[in-house]
């Protein structure tokens, strides 16, 4: 009976996805997606971090309209952390080093690390692409960013950096982010090859979550005005729906 129940559902799938022309007809469906993004930090982010690169994961609805609806979050990590020894300058020897529990110096390295959460509308320009579902995409979106420097102790046997007296020194930010990001999204005419590739542009408006940093000595408040900025490739799973809009060609 399972067996049954299995082919019934992969023939029903099938005879539904055969409807849909990608080539020639307006599709609309789900578009579930995994991306990657190379990226550089600019405004008040750059005095930490520099190069970084992200993870992303995105479900879009895309209507026959070619209108795109979409939520996703990323990660995005690095080791380009740009105010690490300025963190630990007064925790260090005189020639730069950190004595652990033992005695010995200790191993210790800086990362940045962090996520973003957001929500996305745009549409797809397919008067620019290779069929009737395929071309230029224009998103917008906002959401909210957040990031920090992540203070990696190997031997955990600094006491300085772990726990509480981490959380001085990382730098912790978070608050509201604006998106926009420009491309092309190539829909596969046999629905194997699909991606997005473009630039994506993040601006994120955010506070320092510690209020004080130990290295410094000194209370923080205001908002940083983060950016991110690179480009970013994303392979998608169509779940085409049902009937669609045929174009007919003269």
């Amino acid at each position: 009976m399972k067996n049954f129940l299995f082919l019934a559902f992969f023939l029903v799938a099938s005879l539904v996805q055969a409807q849909v022309n990608v080539r020639d007809s307006s599709a609309q469906g789900v578009l579930f997606g995994i991306g990657s993004s190379l990226q550089w930090a600019g405004g008040d982010l750059a005095d930490k971090f520099g190069f970084s690169v992200d993870l992303s994961f995105d479900t879009w609805y895309k209507t026959r309209s070619h209108w795109m609806f979409g939520a996703g979050a990323s990660f995005f990590f690095g080791d380009d952390v740009r105010i690490g020894d300025q963190m630990v300058a007064g925790l260090t020897t005189s020639n730069g080093q950190l004595i652990s529990l033992n005695g010995n110096y200790g191993d210790y390295k800086f990362f940045q690390r962090g996520f973003s959460l957001q929500a996305n509308v745009g549409r797809v320009f397919t008067s620019w692409g290779h069929n009737a579902n395929s071309g230029l995409l224009v998103l917008i979106g906002g959401g909210y960013l957040q990031h920090r420097v992540r203070i990696e102790n190997a031997g955990q046997d600094i006491p300085q950096l772990l726990d509480d007296y981490e959380k001085g020194y990382d730098r912790l930010s978070g608050g509201p982010m604006a998106r926009q990001f420009i491309g092309y999204l190539h829909a596969g005419s046999r629905r194997r090859i699909n991606f997005i590739v473009g630039f994506d542009f993040l601006q994120g408006f955010t506070q320092d979550y510690r209020g004080f940093h130990f290295d410094t000595g000194q209370a923080v408040s205001g908002t940083q005005l983060d950016l991110m900025y690179g480009f970013r490739f994303i392979w998608f799973l169509p779940v085409y729906s049902g009937a669609t809009e045929t174009y007919y060609y003269r």
